[in-house]
C-alpha cells in the first residue's frame, strides 16, 4: 500500500523530489498527490510538499485542489522577495483560474 511504503513518511526533501520525479517518469500524478498529502499532515505548509501536491493535483486533472495548494503555497510566501518558479507557476495558475 502507498501510504506504508512511501519514503516521505520520515523522509527528506530530497527522497520528496526523487518520489516526485519517480511518479512524473511513470505518469503517476495521482500517486504522488496522495504522497505529498500525506507529507503535508505531518509538515503543514513545507514549501516543496505544496508545490509538489499543487503540480501532482494539476496534472491529474484536479482543478480544485490544485488551486487550493497553489493558493496556500502563495500565501505562505506573501512577504518572501523572489521570483521562484513555484511561486511562478502558481500565480500563473490562478490567475487562469
Amino acid at each position: 500500500m502507498l501510504l506504508t511504503s512511501t519514503p516521505l513518511l520520515r523522509g527528506s526533501s530530497c527522497q520528496l523530489a526523487n518520489y516526485w520525479e519517480k511518479c512524473c517518469s511513470n505518469r503517476e500524478p495521482t500517486r504522488a498527490l496522495v504522497a505529498f498529502e500525506v507529507t503535508l499532515r505531518a509538515a503543514p505548509n513545507r514549501f516543496n510538499a505544496l508545490s509538489g501536491a499543487a503540480r501532482a493535483a494539476q496534472l491529474s486533472g484536479n482543478r480544485e485542489k490544485a488551486m487550493n495548494y497553489y493558493a496556500r503555497l502563495l500565501a505562505i510566501c506573501d512577504h518572501a522577495d523572489g521570483d521562484r518558479p513555484e511561486l511562478q507557476d502558481a500565480r500563473t495558475y490562478l490567475a487562469k483560474r
